[in-house]
C-alpha cells in the first residue's frame, strides 16, 4: 500500500487499578522510522499494542490504514508449540504444502493467497539474523531470549507489512544481529513505530515521540537532534523557571516594602492623636475616625493587590516548574571502592573448557587494578561461560582460572540476588546494616527511588528498577566490591535509568568486567580494553 496510516486521536487509557496512563493523547506517525521514548511504565509498549488493536483505549480513538504486524517483548517464552504455529502461520504452510501435492481445497487456495514464498523467504532472513539450521518445526522451547527476538525480527521483515511495530528490538541481540536490525530498519519503506531505549538505534530513526509526566511531544529528527534539542529546551526552561524566581523574589521585597510604609503612616497617626491629646486634652472624633477609615482602605486595598500580584507570580512560577521534566544527577563517591593499580584481579592461564567442543583452549587473561574490560563476541561465543568459570560456577578442564579479590559483585538483567518479598528499603538496607534510615533514603533517591517507591516490593518493580536498586545496594554496601561484573545490564531500562547507572559506574573505583552490546554504555563508562570472543 502506498498511503498507510497510523494515528491516535483523544485517547484515554486507565487500568482496572484505577491508574491512568493517557488522557487526550493524540498523535500521528507518518511514513518513515518513528520511535518512542520515555522512562519505563510510561507507556510506550501500551501505545504499540492499542495501535496494533491488542488494546482497547478507555475511550478515544485509533485509526489505521494497510496490513500491520507487531514484535511484542518476549520474556520467558516456554511454549511447546512449533516455530510455525506459535508465529500463527501453521495452517497457511500446511495449506502450501497441500497445493504443492495438487491435494487441495479452495479455503487452501485463500489461505496461501500472497504467501507462495513465505517459507523460503523465512528461513533465508532466519538464516541472516542467526538462525541457519532452524526449521519451522522447531518447538520454540528451545529458542534463548535473543533467538527468540531474532525470530520475531525475521517474522516481521520477511512479512513486509505497511505498518511494523517494534518493541526493544534490540534486546538481547549481538553485534552482528544489531547490525542487520538497523539496515532492515533504514530499508523499511512503510511506517515503522519503535519503541526503544537502544541510543545507536535511536541514532537511525527520522521523528522521536517523547513521553514524559508532561505528555507527549513530537521531535523531528534522530536522537543526537532530539538529544539536542532536549538541551535547548532545558536550558530555556530553567532560565525562565529562575526568572521568576527572581519576580517572586522581587514582589516580596516590593509588598513588604509598601506594607512598611503604610505601617510608618499609621505609626505616624498614632503620634498625631497624642499630640491632639497633649495640646488641647482631647482628641478630635471625627478627624481620627476619618482617618482610620481612610487607613483601614489603604491596607486592605495593599493586601488586596499583594494577594493578586502574589497570586500571579506564584501561578507563573508553577508553569515555568511544570515545563521542567524532573532530571537527576548522580552526585555520590565511592572512596571504598579503590583499587591499587598493582593489584591483581583476574588471573586466567593456559585454561581449557568446553562442552561438546571447546569454547576456550589454552586461554590466557590477566586484568590489574582498576581496568575496565568490555568481553565481545556473538551469542555462543562464550561470553558468559566465562563469567560463570570466573565465578566458580563452573570448573576449567584445564589450566587456571581465578579471581584474586574477596569482593566480587555480579549484576545481570534479571538482578539475581534480591529478595523478591523484601521492600525497596528494606533491600537496601540489608547491605548497609550501618547506615540509618536517612542516609538510605538519601542515597536511595539518587538512584531514582523515592517516596512511595521506598515501600514497594521488590516483586513488583520493572526489571530496570530492578537492576538499579541492586546497583545501588552493591556500590553504597559497608564492603563494596573490588571487581564488578555487568552481564548486559542495560536491557530493558529506560535511558534515564541507564544514565543513572552510567553516572554511578563512572565514580567507581574498583575493575569493571562487563559484557554489553550498548556501544555508548560501554564508552560512557570508561572501558578502556575489549576482549572478542568467538569460540573455538
Amino acid at each position: 500500500m502506498s498511503n498507510p496510516a497510523l494515528s491516535l486521536k483523544n485517547i484515554c487509557l486507565q487500568f482496572a487499578d484505577e491508574k491512568q496512563l493517557f488522557e487526550g493523547l493524540s498523535c500521528t506517525f507518518q511514513k518513515g522510522r518513528n520511535a518512542l521514548v520515555g522512562r519505563n511504565g510510561t507507556g510506550k509498549s501500551s501505545i504499540l499494542c492499542m495501535a496494533a488493536g491488542q488494546l482497547k483505549p478507555t475511550s478515544g480513538e485509533v485509526f489505521r490504514k494497510g496490513t500491520l504486524h507487531i514484535c511484542n517483548q518476549q520474556n520467558g517464552v516456554d511454549s511447546p508449540e512449533s516455530i510455525a504455529s506459535w508465529l500463527g502461520i501453521a495452517d497457511t504452510l500446511a495449506a502450501l504444502e497441500r497445493i504443492e501435492v495438487g491435494d487441495y481445497s479452495e479455503s487452501d487456495l485463500e489461505l496461501a493467497h500472497g504467501c507462495w514464498g513465505l517459507e523460503s523467504e523465512l528461513l533465508s532472513t532466519m538464516s541472516i539474523y542467526g538462525l541457519a539450521g532452524m526449521t519451522l518445526h522447531t518447538p520454540v522451547k528451545q529458542l534463548s531470549g535473543g533467538e527468540l527476538t531474532r525470530l520475531q525480527l525475521a517474522f516481521g521483515f520477511t512479512r513486509k507489512p505497511d505498518i511494523l511495530l517494534l518493541d526493544e528490538p534490540s534486546n538481547n541481540l549481538d553485534a552482528s544481529a544489531r547490525k542487520r536490525l538497523y539496515a532492515d530498519i533504514l530499508n523499511f519503506s512503510g511506517i515503522l513505530l519503535i519503541a526503544s531505549h537502544d541510543r545507536e538505534l535511536l541514532g537511525h530513526v527520522e521523528r522521536i515521540f517523547e513521553i514524559t509526566s508532561l505528555g507527549l511531544k513530537e521531535y523531528g529528527g534522530s536522537y543526537q537532534v532530539y538529544e539536542e534539542q532536549k538541551r535547548i529546551e532545558t536550558e530555556a526552561a530553567q532560565t525562565v523557571l529562575e526568572n521568576r524566581f527572581g519576580q517572586l523574589k522581587t514582589a516580596k521585597v516590593q509588598i513588604q516594602k509598601r506594607r512598611e510604609i503604610h505601617q510608618q503612616g499609621e505609626a505616624k497617626g498614632r503620634r498625631v492623636k497624642k499630640a491632639m491629646i497633649a495640646a488641647k486634652g482631647r482628641v478630635d472624633r471625627i478627624a481620627l475616625n476619618s482617618a482610620k477609615g481612610r487607613s483601614e482602605k489603604t491596607n486592605k486595598r495593599i493586601l488586596t493587590q499583594a494577594d493578586r500580584k502574589m497570586n500571579h507570580v506564584n501561578s507563573q512560577l508553577a508553569l515555568a516548574k511544570a515545563n521542567i521534566e524532573k532530571k537527576y544527577n548522580f552526585a555520590i563517591t565511592l572512596p571504598k571502592t579503590k583499587v591499587s593499580a598493582h593489584k591483581q584481579v583476574i588471573h586466567v592461564a593456559d585454561m581449557t573448557f568446553g562442552f561438546q567442543k571447546p569454547l576456550f583452549q589454552d586461554f590466557d587473561l590477566l586484568v590489574n587494578g582498576p581496568e575496565r574490560l568490555a568481553l565481545e563476541g556473538p551469542n555462543g561465543s562464550g561470553k558468559s561461560t566465562l563469567i560463570s568459570l570466573l565465578l566458580g560456577k563452573l570448573k576449567p578442564q584445564s589450566g587456571l582460572c581465578e579471581l584474586k579479590v574477596e569482593r566480587v559483585a555480579y549484576l545481570d538483567q534479571k538482578a539475581t540476588g534480591l529478595d523478591l518479598n523484601a521492600t525497596v528499603s528494606e533491600s537496601f538496607q540489608h547491605y548497609n546494616r550501618a547506615m540509618s534510615s536517612a542516609e538510605c533514603f538519601q542515597i536511595l533517591a539518587f538512584f531514582l527511588f523515592r517516596k512511595k517507591m521506598l515501600q514497594q516490593q521488590v516483586a513488583t518493580l520493572s526489571g530496570g528498577e530492578r537492576v538499579r536498586l541492586l546497583l545501588a545496594c552493591i556500590l553504597m554496601s559497608e564492603d563494596p566490591p573490588q571487581l564488578l561484573i555487568l552481564d548486559e545490564p542495560t536491557n530493558h531500562l529506560d535511558i534515564d535509568s541507564i544514565e543513572c547507572i552510567e553516572q554511578a559506574l563512572s565514580r567507581f573505583e574498583g575493575s569493571i568486567l562487563a559484557v554489553s552490546h550498548d556501544k555508548r554504555f560501554l564508552e560512557n563508562i570508561g572501558v578502556t580494553r575489549r576482549l572478542s570472543l568467538y569460540g573455538v
